[in-house]
């Protein structure tokens, strides 16, 4: 729903959705070459979404929480443990997009079995990191295991893929390098921007909690 929520999954459907087409007729054409180029065209547009989702997420989890469900019995400690979670969960997205282009490559290649098998692997590992997670980080335990499950399973696709053909993952790390460390700037300029307002504002309220004890001390003087 969070992934729904943000436009990440519709987007993913639809890139992931021209990849698998494509696949399919470059597969059947032996064009290997051209599979691996729209693959990286096709991922890199996705991480160019994702990480801005996973900065904002990053920044404003907690105030975006605060702000849609804290009322009533939704108190503060339901507030930080929500936002914690919903911080785990969104550091998925990566692997995820990932995941789920890398997928529609194996059906290009007419191979179910392989994807189907990491998945069915995934779900027993998922029930070992949830034993292993929830009792340390309770909730936020759940969406940490999500997060590391779709990573495993993301980086076994990848590894198996290679039988089939090279897919120069090289080109794939140097473009989700570069859109990483631009994304670690602007999640760093936005923290100090951010913390240099909330103390600005410190200080305005400072400056009118002041006037109190100036004014008390002005009756004070008159009255005497």
């Amino acid at each position: 729903q969070v992934e729904r929520m943000l436009g990440c999954k519709i987007e993913s459907e639809k890139c992931v959705e021209i990849i698998t087409n494509l696949g399919f007729e470059l597969v059947g054409k032996n064009e290997i070459g051209e599979v691996r180029n729209y693959f990286n065209k096709g991922i890199g547009a996705l991480n160019f979404l994702a990480f801005p989702i996973l900065v904002a997420i990053l920044l404003l989890a907690h105030d975006a929480v605060f702000l849609v469900f804290q009322r009533g019995e939704f108190t503060s400690e339901a507030t930080a443990m929500v936002s914690t979670a919903l911080i785990f969960l969104s550091f998925g997205i990566i692997p995820y997009v990932f995941r789920d282009c890398i997928t529609r490559i194996y059906y290009a290649f007419n191979d179910s079995k392989t994807p189907f098998l990491i998945a069915v692997s995934s779900i027993i590992l998922k029930l070992l990191f949830n034993f292993l997670l929830v009792n340390r980080l309770g909730i936020g335990g759940i969406t940490l295991s999500t997060t590391l499950v779709t990573l495993i399973n993301a980086t076994l696709l990848g590894v198996l893929l290679r039988k089939k053909m090279d897919m120069q993952f090289g080109v794939y790390f140097k473009n989700i390098a570069k859109t990483a460390a631009a994304s670690a700037i602007t999640y760093a300029v936005c923290l100090i921007a951010y913390n240099s307002f909330f103390v600005l504002d410190l200080a305005f309220k400072f400056k009118d909690y002041a006037k109190y004890p100036i004014t008390i001390f002005t009756s004070v003087f008159r009255f005497i």
